[in-house]
């Protein structure tokens, strides 16, 4: 018995969609768990429709599977065809080829116009014509297998370096990636730094703009003390001196009072 296609595990149509492989994906792998739950087989079920999925969901595995496909049912159908080869569908071939004509006229000639024709041809002929014909076939089967062969070879070749260049794309595009997410964090990082410095800038300025303004405040004290003082000692000064004037002032009116006092007795 064949072995079941991932096609036949989902059973869904080789030219069946990605929804539709989803779909049935999905449905088989709950209809398994409903019913093969507690069963033995229920892993091997649903690993085999895992693995199905997984190849027909992606597009690359499912173009090479599907060569596979291809490349098995030719080479069944030429087994087939190379096992079921028997002696009437040889001759049947052999009718209708041109060399084979020839040779069955002569026999049919031989056979109505002389009296014992039939005992008179040369077995040994025929056959050796007929070897010739089945020589022939096999070898324009050979060509034939061979040029098949050649062929999926080389369009294996050809699956082959898709796949290859799909990889190496695939590689260059997650390296592009990588590069670039390292570059966005060197920036991020840089930007952060210049951010930090900033910050550390800032806090600088306002601790020095906080000192400075604390010394200017000291010193606004200062020279307010400073003046107070200046200003309470020139009030102590102008006492002093208004003090002093009015004592001059009182000395002057004394001696002019004793001035006319004396000025008074003279007379």
């Amino acid at each position: 018995m064949a072995e079941q296609t991932h096609y036949q595990t989902l059973g869904i149509d080789q030219n069946a969609s990605r929804e539709m492989i989803d779909h049935a994906y999905k449905r088989l792998l709950i209809d398994a768990k409903e019913k093969l739950q507690d069963s033995p087989i229920f892993t091997e079920k649903a690993q085999n429709l895992k693995h199905a999925h997984q190849v027909l969901s992606n597009q690359a595995l499912r173009q090479a599977y599907d060569n596979k496909l291809a490349r098995e049912r030719t080479q069944s159908y030429a087994v087939t065809q190379s096992d079921s080869f028997n002696a009437a569908e040889f001759f049947g071939g052999l009718i209708f080829s041109k060399a084979f004509l020839g040779s069955a006229v002569l026999v049919i000639i031989l056979l109505v116009i002389l009296p014992s024709g039939k005992d008179r041809v040369d077995n040994n002929a025929i056959n050796k014509q007929l070897e010739n014909e089945y020589s022939i076939r096999n070898q324009q089967m050979e060509l034939a297998r061979q040029r098949e062969e050649r062929f999926y070879s080389s369009q294996e070749n050809s699956d082959d370096r898709a796949a290859r260049d799909l990889e190496r794309r695939e590689a260059a595009e997650a390296r592009r990636l990588e590069m670039e997410e390292r570059r966005l964090a060197l920036e991020e990082q840089r930007e952060m730094d210049r951010l930090a410095r900033e910050d550390r800038l800032l806090a600088l300025k306002e601790e020095r703009e906080a000192r400075e303004t604390e010394y200017e405040m000291e010193r606004r004290k200062e020279r307010e003390k400073s003046q107070e003082k200046y200003k309470k000692r020139q009030e102590e000064l102008a006492a002093q001196r208004r003090s002093r004037e009015f004592i001059r002032r009182t000395e002057q009116a004394g001696e002019l009072q004793r001035d006319v006092n004396r000025l008074k007795s003279g007379y």
